[in-house]
């Protein structure tokens, strides 16, 4: 295993790489589960977006001109929860999934769990009530994960749509501690919001019926079990997908700001995985990413793209993205990907053995997670 620097909290890029010369075998993922506006498990998403089937429909959000405001909620929540609640229902069904896998884990076992949340919750970007949200939702994932004896250690990770890069770095590091034996990695966002809606709105970056240049948000939330081949075999634990490696990159041209995008963040995240599959003499069969109908985003991978992978995808390679089935997913788009990913490699769909997942958070950090068939 490679790492391109220590740990911590800086932002510059990290690199890991797995398999291959490193003499460090890929993660295994395993048992994903994945609940959001179009489909409530990884397989119906998966189906669903071949077919392609979309999520949206009217909200009770209204745009200042008094249309309703059309958006991926989860129907089957109830309207009159908001922001929080949503999030601590979407984490309450999910862990329960998960919760089945674990009860193969001996009392004791030492669980990393790297939840990844919007920018908003963050130290650095959010306000003192979603940093109160947030401690609400550590404690909430906490007691969940340890439900049947394991000791669980939380580090939410707000980085927005990126986050999931990150959280696996830190995950990775955590494995190869040989002090954690399985880390459970995700996210979860929502803009089923007052506030949330409210902020999109003044910056104008939600689609009211006038303004083309913005995204339909959506809500959800995906986590998937990551440990090594061995033990998933031992466990019992059904093994989807390999992860071998992850990379982000920092952009100075985001939405947050004036400065022209370039595409140099989400390129440096990527370039590296790409390399690597370049020296393997393997090809890239598919590309999801996050990018929305927002212009800077589409530009952004209009130059990224070339750079980053485009020479190691063949004219059969796939580029892919969610937003057109699934709206704007934040934090959650990166693992809600992974769990498309893993059923199409195991259903042939697209016909792939390998797989890239990036995502552009709405500030500077970038990631990319490169997926093997296992």
């Amino acid at each position: 295993m490679s790492l391109q620097r220590p740990l911590g909290m800086t932002k510059a890029p990290e690199l890991v790489l797995l398999g291959g010369s490193s003499g460090v075998a890929p993660l295994a993922i395993c048992n994903p589960v994945a609940w959001n506006g179009l489909a409530s498990d990884p397989y119906r998403t998966w189906a669903f977006r071949r077919a392609d089937q979309v999520a949206f429909t009217a909200s009770p959000f209204l745009s200042p001109a008094g249309e309703r405001l059309v958006m991926a909620h989860i129907k089957t929540l109830p309207t009159r929860m908001q922001g929080i609640e949503r999030l601590e229902r979407i984490a309450e069904r999910l862990l329960t999934e998960l919760a089945t896998p674990l009860v193969a884990l001996d009392r004791g076992t030492r669980i990393a769990f790297f939840p990844c949340l919007p920018e908003r919750m963050g130290d650095e970007h959010g306000e003192r009530e979603a940093r109160g949200e947030r401690a609400r939702l550590v404690a909430m994932l906490a007691a969940l994960a340890s439900v049947h004896g394991a000791i669980v250690e939380v580090t939410p990770v707000c980085r927005g749509h990126a986050s999931l890069a990150f959280a696996l770095v830190q995950a990775t590091m955590a494995l190869a501690s040989h002090g954690v034996e399985v880390a459970i990695v995700g996210g979860l966002d929502t803009a089923y919001d007052p506030i949330v809606i409210e902020e999109l709105i003044d910056a104008r970056r939600i689609f009211d019926g006038e303004n083309l240049n913005t995204a339909c948000p959506g809500e959800g939330g995906a986590f998937f079990l990551l440990t090594a081949p061995s033990t998933a075999r031992r466990l019992g634990w059904r093994n989807v997908a390999l992860l071998e490696g992850v990379g982000t990159g920092n952009e100075p041209g985001h939405s947050m700001n004036d400065v022209g995008c370039m595409g140099t963040g989400l390129t440096a995240a990527a370039r590296p995985l790409a390399d690597r599959l370049a020296r393997d003499r393997r090809r890239l069969d598919w590309w999801i990413h996050d990018v929305t109908n927002e212009h800077y985003r589409v530009h952004e991978l209009q130059m990224a793209w070339p750079r980053s992978c485009s020479d190691v995808m063949g004219p059969e390679g796939v580029l892919d993205g969610l937003h057109a089935h699934l709206g704007d997913l934040g934090a959650a788009a990166m693992p809600t990907a992974v769990a498309i990913a893993t059923e199409g490699f195991r259903r042939r769909g697209p016909v792939s053995a390998t797989c890239v997942v990036t995502g552009s958070s709405l500030w500077a950090d970038r990631g990319a997670v490169l997926l093997s068939r296992p």
